[in-house]
């Protein structure tokens, strides 16, 4: 019997324990960014523990599950900052299990424990991406969502390892993420949908598309029980309407054209088109197809994300990564394959 599953689960709760130690070291949790974001945060938490329903008594285009986690400490009595600092843990907490089936199933070696650590990371770190330092709870529904949605790329993405293979599981793990990204923040479900169901009904995984929709249903099931029906679905997409079509909102942060081609991301996004000229030269015909799905995902996410971080570099470098090239594929650039795959993988890793 391998001890790889329980060194994983090791490294993994090694990390959880470090950064949550970090975290909740006594002292003070002084915001430096975002001070409004925050705020109004806490307003709809607070709300919520007063008996508000989201979207039925106010307006807010993210889902409950944004700030439930923040409530249930407010709830037991604990201040603001600590009620933030702990729900932090308890949504890294949830995630872990899924960290540990989707990098024992799918990765190896040191990237698995990249992953793992990089997933720790996102459901605690006390930044909202980017390039500014300043310590901030804004924005962290995007860092929560980016977990499950990884979760969602790498288990359609990457083949299982050998002996890891479980349609069940799968499935369970992506309805399940789907859920909850449909109850934090609805447009990753909409940009990553029409991947997921395309990569799972071309491989016919019908066991796994069962699966993930029995259990995609269960949080909107909860959902709709514990939040009054079928009108707070209503509100809902009365709320995702309402901001879409806002005019004085017409994006939250940088213009498309400028997400795409301004010279701070033109270096991503050329990163991304060799990325898939690659996977095309070396005849890796389902990654490349799937990249190609996968490229308008990123963007679209990324520009609805306030501050534009492209989180996606990391998931990409994964992929790069495991998907090593066949050692009989033609050079790329005179170079081997396998080489150019991994300096693909960190020139990622710098610019994430």
């Amino acid at each position: 019997m391998t001890l790889a599953p329980l060194r994983f689960a090791t490294y993994l709760a090694i990390a959880f324990l470090v950064f949550s130690l970090l975290t909740l070291w006594p002292g003070v949790f002084r915001v430096t960014g975002h001070e409004v974001d925050l705020i109004q945060a806490l307003d709809i938490a607070y709300r919520m523990g007063d008996g508000l329903v989201p979207h039925v008594d106010f307006l807010t285009p993210l889902g409950v599950l944004a700030f439930l986690p923040v409530q249930v400490f407010l709830d037991a009595g604990l201040p603001p900052g600590r009620s933030f600092l702990l729900a932090q843990i308890l949504v890294t907490t949830v995630m872990l299990p899924a960290v540990w089936w989707v990098g024992m199933s799918r990765l190896e070696g040191g990237v698995r424990v990249l992953y793992g650590i990089g997933m720790v990371v996102l459901g605690i770190a006390m930044i909202f991406g980017g390039g500014n330092p300043a310590i901030t709870a804004s924005m962290y529904y995007n860092r929560w969502a980016w977990i499950p949605a990884s979760f969602i790329v790498l288990l359609l993405l990457l083949p299982a390892r050998g002996g890891w293979r479980s349609d069940t599981v799968d499935g369970v793990i992506l309805g399940l993420a789907g859920g909850a990204l449909i109850l934090t923040k609805v447009t990753f479900v909409i940009a990553l949908a029409p991947f997921a169901l395309l990569v799972i009904l071309t491989e016919r995984r019908w066991w796994m598309f069962g699966a993930a929709l029995i259990t995609l249903l269960l949080p909107l099931v909860w959902a709709t029980v514990t939040f009054g029906g079928l009108g707070f679905w209503q509100a809902y997409i009365g709320d995702l309407l309402t901001v879409a079509l806002e005019s004085r909102r017409t994006n939250p942060g940088s213009e498309l054209s400028d997400l795409v081609a301004s010279p701070a991301t033109l270096t991503m996004t050329a990163l991304l088109l060799i990325t898939i000229v690659f996977l095309r030269r070396c005849l890796m015909r389902g990654p490349v197809l799937s990249m190609l799905l996968l490229a308008p995902v990123f963007v679209y996410i990324t520009y609805q994300n306030w501050g534009n971080d492209p989180k996606w570099l990391f998931v990409l470098a994964l992929v790069l990564l495991t998907r090593l090239p066949p050692a009989e594929a033609r050079p790329f650039w005179r170079m081997p394959p396998q080489a150019v795959s991994r300096i693909l993988a960190l020139v990622c890793l710098v610019l994430y």
